[in-house]
């Protein structure tokens, strides 16, 4: 989440101390727990990840919020708002928190905890989204063929998002068991879907 939200943080909004960013609800859930379909009762996913995850920034003094915001009776999206980088402030930003018996406080020497940055660096890296994409595909009954083919033409972070919302309805369909999204039409639905969103995927498998 911290990493995130200081990707946004510079951002051009109208408030000089904050900048305010709102996202999808379901685009958080997928880069942070890696499948979007976790939690789908918003009052979990606020009491299991947002509540624990900004009570650690309040702690460590790293001043971001959040709000939820709905559409119609649901929530669908999180309006951050994220202390913007003043030049005194750059690096200032320290874990103080007093370290548990078996979690003691990261350190970069004896005597200096590490910033925020420094925890952040060290952090084993994430699944890529290809790597996600192929689990989601795989569940969808696509063949490892049709998955290669899929790759060889969706690249980049943002096209991989995209077809990762695209099949999300189906999948979501085919867990809840609706009529004609069994496991012997899950596929080929899948397939109809892609090549409608995508006319890379539509040209390569009409040759």
């Amino acid at each position: 989440m911290y990493s995130i939200l200081e990707s946004w943080k510079n951002l051009n909004t109208r408030d000089k101390d904050f900048t305010r960013k709102k996202e999808s609800l379901e685009n958080l859930k997928f880069w942070l727990l890696e499948n979007a379909d976790l939690y789908p009762i918003f009052g979990d996913f606020k009491r299991r990840v947002l509540k624990p995850v900004f009570a650690d920034f309040a702690r460590v003094g790293y001043g971001a919020k959040w709000e939820a915001t709905k559409t119609g009776k649901k929530t669908t999206h999180i309006t951050f708002s994220i202390p913007r980088t003043k030049d005194k402030d750059k690096n200032q930003l320290v874990i103080s928190v007093p370290p548990a018996p078996t979690a003691p406080v990261m350190r970069v020497n004896k005597d200096e905890p590490a910033t925020i940055n420094q925890v952040i660096q060290a952090a084993p890296a994430a699944q890529d989204i290809k790597s996600k994409v192929e689990e989601r595909l795989t569940k969808l009954h696509l063949t490892p063929a049709q998955i290669k083919k899929v790759l060889e033409v969706v690249k980049g972070d943002d096209q991989l998002t995209k077809l990762h919302k695209a099949v999300y309805p189906l999948h979501l369909n085919h867990m809840q068991g609706v009529k004609d999204h069994g496991a012997d039409n899950i596929g080929k639905l899948t397939v109809a879907r892609l090549k409608t969103e995508f006319s890379a995927i539509y040209a390569a498998w009409s040759n």
